[in-house]
């Protein structure tokens, strides 16, 4: 009985974490292909960009859909500090050193992490 409930709730986590994930998965890999792309910004300060938008943007999500808990701001930001390097140095290798255009590298990094991420919310119990 209780692991049917606690894969239910599992379940729902993941459809929320899912929905926000993918709308934060598509505004990124736009803003990545503009800003280093188009824009050719360096690597670095677009990342940083795109990292501090996303922090915001995710968090505000999260709440509105319930995933995370309010008073886990702490564990949030955590999360998304740690992700935010990963995904920065990630992007730099990615077009500096492999040059692969920035839409493609955020869009590998982004689909890469989405399991890891949504397992550190629960390992952290960030998560309603």
């Amino acid at each position: 009985m209780a692991s049917k409930i606690l894969n239910n709730n599992i379940s729902r986590n993941i459809i929320k974490f899912g929905m926000v994930g993918a709308i934060w998965t598509i505004i990124p890999i736009i803003m990545a292909g503009y800003l280093i792309d188009l824009m050719n910004i360096y690597v670095i300060i677009a990342s940083t960009i795109i990292a501090s938008t996303t922090f915001i943007g995710k968090y505000s999500s999260y709440l509105f859909v319930k995933f995370i808990k309010r008073k886990s701001f702490k564990k949030y930001a955590l999360i998304q500090g740690v992700f935010a390097i990963i995904n920065i140095s990630s992007m730099y290798f990615l077009v500096e050193i492999l040059n692969l255009t920035g839409i493609l590298s955020a869009a590998i990094i982004s689909i890469s992490l989405f399991f890891v991420r949504f397992s550190s919310f629960y390992i952290l119990k960030a998560v309603r």
